[in-house]
């Protein structure tokens, strides 16, 4: 009967023993796999943030582009107007200078 008792207890710690190294495989499984979800979030962050730099850099210069081709219209017209004023002056200036000459 001792021999008996002795023997159930045996097979209780050999199975124990048996469960504790599931559970630390298992623990060493979960750790692993959480290692890996959290490079994969990691990288997944990492993409969508440069992505997203990348939406904002080109929203940024399409602005950009698009207030220098109001700014060039701007001069554009500008400088048409300076034109029309020099070439309005040139002829007042030949006139005063035909007067001054002949007069």
């Amino acid at each position: 009967m001792a021999l008996e008792v002795i023997k159930q207890i045996k097979e209780v710690e050999r199975k124990a023993d048996e469960i504790v190294r599931d559970a630390r495989s298992g623990a060493s499984r979960i750790v692993e796999d959480a290692r890996l979800k959290t490079r994969d979030i990691i990288e997944k962050a990492r993409s969508e943030a440069k992505q997203e730099a990348s939406s904002i850099a080109a929203q940024a210069l399409r602005e950009v582009e698009k207030e220098i081709a109001g700014v060039t219209d701007e001069v554009e017209e500008r400088i048409e107007m300076l034109r029309r004023e020099a070439v309005k002056n040139l002829d007042k200036a030949v006139s005063f200078i035909i007067k001054r000459i002949v007069g």
